[in-house]
């Protein structure tokens, strides 16, 4: 025979104050109703329902910040990260945009419209990750390798051109993680004359996710410095930025160094 079990309970929770947890603080009364089905029914095990009464408005602000994010609003936010935003400018650009709009607070308090920065980070990082790939292993790599032979078949005959080592780690040997650019931009400052006169390596560190550091290779210029190659490495070592620097030379067209050529090179490093 079926049976029918029914469960009520009325339960306090206090919350820390650093808590991250958050609390609608309604206190609503609700019920729950759980019908247990006979074995030989497949298509379901149990029924359940669910009664509840508001002892509240419903559109209080607070609760208002519970409410799902609508297809809309996350639609917007992904037009955002298209167009270059990281999660903090878009969430700061949409604020901006709501407090243009007459009802400002209402907005503002509504999840509906404006979600939090937590719910910006989440939709950015589903987003890249459905866009730009995996941010870190395998598919990462197998990722970065597409978008580098894509970069290659485009603009290889013009002079830009990419290359890309992958990270590996044996008992034995490690291979440490190359990435190589040489872009059209680069790839012009080459046939300037100051090009074949100096170059100097420009050093930064910590300024990505895996914190890998990563070197320009620039000219001096009456406009400032101008690079002429950029690459990205997980080590500091000799041995690794000579082999930077030998990945780099397989992606120079002929002329380059102002027309010195890569064998020639620059009068003064």
């Amino acid at each position: 025979m079926p049976g029918k079990v029914s469960y009520s309970q009325n339960v306090d929770v206090e919350l820390h104050l650093l808590s991250t947890a958050r609390d609608k603080k309604t206190g609503c009364p609700s019920k729950m109703s759980i019908k247990l089905l006979p074995i030989n029914a497949v298509d379901n095990v149990c029924h359940v329902q669910l009664w509840w009464t508001h002892n509240h408005t419903i559109d209080r602000f607070h609760i208002q910040t519970f409410c799902q994010i609508p297809p809309v609003t996350t639609e917007t936010f992904h037009n955002y990260f298209a167009s270059g935003m990281s999660a903090a400018e878009a969430f700061h650009h949409h604020e901006s945009t709501l407090m243009n709009d007459p009802s400002t607070m209402t907005l503002l308090a509504d999840r509906r419209h404006f979600p939090s920065a937590t719910d910006v980070r989440k939709m950015f990082g589903k987003w890249r990750k459905e866009t730009k790939g995996a941010a870190d292993g395998v598919d990462m790599f197998q990722e970065l390798e597409d978008v580098v032979n894509n970069y290659n078949k485009r603009h290889s005959r013009d002079g830009g051109k990419c290359a890309v080592q992958w990270h590996e780690k044996t008992a034995c040997t490690e291979r440490q993680l190359i990435l190589a650019i040489v872009t059209l931009l680069m790839a012009r400052v080459h046939s300037l004359p100051q090009a074949g006169e100096m170059v100097f390596l420009d050093a930064l560190a910590s300024i990505e996710r895996h914190n890998n550091p990563v070197y320009f290779l620039c000219t001096h210029h009456p406009s400032g410095a101008l690079p002429l190659c950029v690459w990205v490495t997980s080590d500091n070592s000799q041995q690794t930025i000579t082999s930077c620097l030998e990945t780099v030379k397989g992606l120079f067209l002929d002329g380059v160094f102002g027309g010195r050529g890569v064998q020639e090179g620059q009068r003064f490093v």
